[in-house]
């Protein structure tokens, strides 16, 4: 009797700390996409972001933006990026915070890959900050021609 009082206690408690509430590392508070797309297929979008971290394990997940692209077929222009910090200050993202490398599955594979990225890393980011980007994709040449895709 006593063994199953101590395994009843023992269940209890381990699940009261698994009913523990989720905390988001970080969260979406705003996301505007515009699409411009002209008769020929190619298009411009532009993206529209801002974040917020809530936790210290989302400083490390949401401090970088990997924004990936087609060099043949696409530009990418980061037009705004900043970090907000908890007490209102803006800190931009200077070009030194910007980076720009080879898609990582061509990397010494026997495969070409034209994909690039760039990463952008916000500067001065604790929890609370929030984190601001504005990005222009222009895709100059459609998959198939005069075809938005």
């Amino acid at each position: 009797m006593a063994t199953k009082l101590i395994s009843a206690l023992f269940m209890l408690f381990f699940s009261l700390l698994a009913n523990a509430e989720y905390q988001p590392s970080y969260s979406f508070e705003r996301y505007i996409k515009t699409i411009t797309v002209h008769a020929d297929g190619t298009n411009e979008v532009l993206d529209e972001a801002l974040d917020k971290v809530e936790t210290e394990k989302g400083i490390k997940s949401a401090s970088q933006a990997d924004l990936s692209y087609i060099k043949g077929m696409q530009k990418i222009q980061i037009v705004e990026a900043y970090t907000i910090k908890p007490d209102g200050r803006k800190v931009k993202v200077t070009k030194e915070n910007i980076r720009e490398r080879d898609d990582p599955t061509s990397n010494g594979a026997d495969i070409f890959s034209d994909t690039k990225h760039k990463i952008i890393l916000y500067p001065e980011v604790s929890v609370g900050s929030k984190l601001y980007s504005k990005v222009k994709t222009t895709n100059f040449k459609s998959l198939f021609k005069n075809h938005f895709i």
